[in-house]
């Protein structure tokens, strides 16, 4: 395994050795690589192999296979994963495959801070990394056979980062084609999926400025105080437009004591029409602040 232009060997890698045979043929009649009902196959298959090595040298050697073809896989730390396709396992015989050239791919690195401009604590936001669904990846086929570019889903996963306490994140090694941030927390308002466009190199930078959001409670009764089961809401904006918050619809629960609840809004102004069936709806209209929680009481008249 050898690092591209440097030509020099990589001395910490991953490498995944799949089983073909456990390959479906695809519309077109060839080896359908990319189905992931074939990957989980080949995965529970028992002379599939996953390992990260050590090797000075940058050799190794994965001993015990059952004859066959096999798909092997290699991958390291901010660089582009290498696929050979088709290498033939013989019995009682040593495969030499072909030297692995891994190149450095695209990176993408950011901080995550609040509108205070101070970084974001790490345990309270999520950050993950999702790789194109058609990124390009170079592929041997056949044993000894010449390399081409082939469109399929990239041997690199998903990614989950970890921000440091600067609030920084940052990954290398991705492929060529568009890929997804997404941030989750449960406290601070996130934007919608970021898609990116990497090249074969160089660097993106995506800051975020994320502001904590406000949870408001409201207690439902009838009209001679006590609860209503199960209440419900829609919530709307000031100016009645469908309220989201991280890119979706705002979403409250309720429970059969009677308190609805709105985990997460950005701090404004907005109507919330509470409901329960048999009941009339209640019109509220409320603001909040960034990181406040809200108490707010909603009588529903019943129907007759």
């Amino acid at each position: 395994v050898m690092a591209y232009q440097a030509a020099t060997p990589i001395d910490k890698f991953k490498i995944r050795v799949s089983p073909m045979h456990d390959l479906v043929m695809n519309e077109n009649k060839k080896l359908d690589m990319n189905s992931r009902m074939a990957e989980k196959l080949m995965q529970i298959n028992e002379s599939f192999v996953e390992r990260t090595l050590v090797a000075p040298n940058g050799r190794f050697q994965i001993d015990n296979l059952e004859p066959g073809n096999y798909i092997v896989e290699v991958s390291s730390e901010d660089r582009v994963p290498v696929r050979h396709v088709g290498v033939v396992v013989q019995p009682g015989s040593v495969t030499t495959v072909k030297t692995f050239i891994l190149r450095e791919g695209a990176r993408i690195e950011g901080f995550l801070k609040d509108v205070d401009g101070q970084p974001i604590n790490p345990t309270t936001v999520k950050v993950r990394i999702v790789p194109a669904v058609n990124s390009t990846l170079e592929t041997t086929v056949g044993p000894g056979g010449k390399k081409v570019m082939q469109q399929g889903r990239s041997p690199w996963k998903a990614k989950d980062l970890h921000l440091n306490k600067d609030g920084f994140y940052g990954v290398g090694g991705l492929p060529p084609g568009r890929v997804t941030i997404q941030l989750t927390s449960p406290a601070y308002c996130c934007p919608e999926d970021v898609t990116v466009t990497c090249g074969k190199s160089g660097l993106i930078r995506k800051d975020f400025t994320l502001v904590r959001g406000a949870k408001v409670i409201i207690h439902v009764t009838d009209l001679e105080g006590d609860p209503v089961r199960v209440p419900s809401a829609l919530i709307f904006n000031s100016d009645k437009s469908t309220a989201k918050v991280d890119g979706r619809r705002a979403m409250a629960s309720g429970g059969i004591n009677g308190q609805l609840t709105i985990p997460k809004l950005a701090p404004g102004s907005y109507i919330v029409e509470v409901k329960s069936f048999g009941y009339r709806h209640e019109r509220l209209e409320f603001d909040v602040v960034a990181g406040e929680t809200k108490i707010l009481k909603a009588k529903l008249e019943k129907l007759h």
